[in-house]
């Protein structure tokens, strides 16, 4: 399934409160360093928890500031080579920091053609429901 972070839940204040849990001060490169390999341990679990539904191999699309991280992105083509061909969705054309602008294209598209916009087995909505509102100005 589709995920997604951002700077609104990684950020400077969220290292200072993750390394203020640290028992010994960790260099900053250290720590960045454990942060990016448990995002990668996380999409790794996902991943696997989705492999009865997955022919493998298959392909991974990251975008967004992620796909502009060499590091992150050999860290994660590594840790999935064999099961998953780590592409960014330049790839496919489309730039990977136009993801969030796509998604609202999308959105707006089936708001407009009044299909679901919702995806419950992503997200846990009992129902797909059709997503926004018009506001005439």
């Amino acid at each position: 399934p589709p995920k997604s972070t951002g700077r609104e839940y990684f950020n400077v204040e969220r290292l200072e409160q993750i390394a203020s849990w640290q028992k010994q001060a960790l260099p900053p490169a250290d720590l960045l360093s454990t942060l990016l390999d448990i995002t990668v341990d996380s999409i790794d679990m996902a991943v696997r928890a989705l492999a009865d539904q997955i022919s493998f191999p298959a392909d991974l699309l990251v975008s967004g500031g992620g796909a502009l991280n060499s590091e992150f992105m050999r860290r994660l083509a590594d840790r999935l080579a064999g099961r998953v061909d780590v592409k960014t969705s330049e790839s496919l054309g489309v730039p990977v920091m136009a993801k969030e602008a796509m998604a609202f294209a999308v959105l707006g598209y089936a708001f407009v053609k009044r299909l679901p916009g919702n995806l419950p087995a992503a997200t846990g909505a009992s129902q797909e429901v059709i997503l926004g509102e018009l506001h005439p100005v």
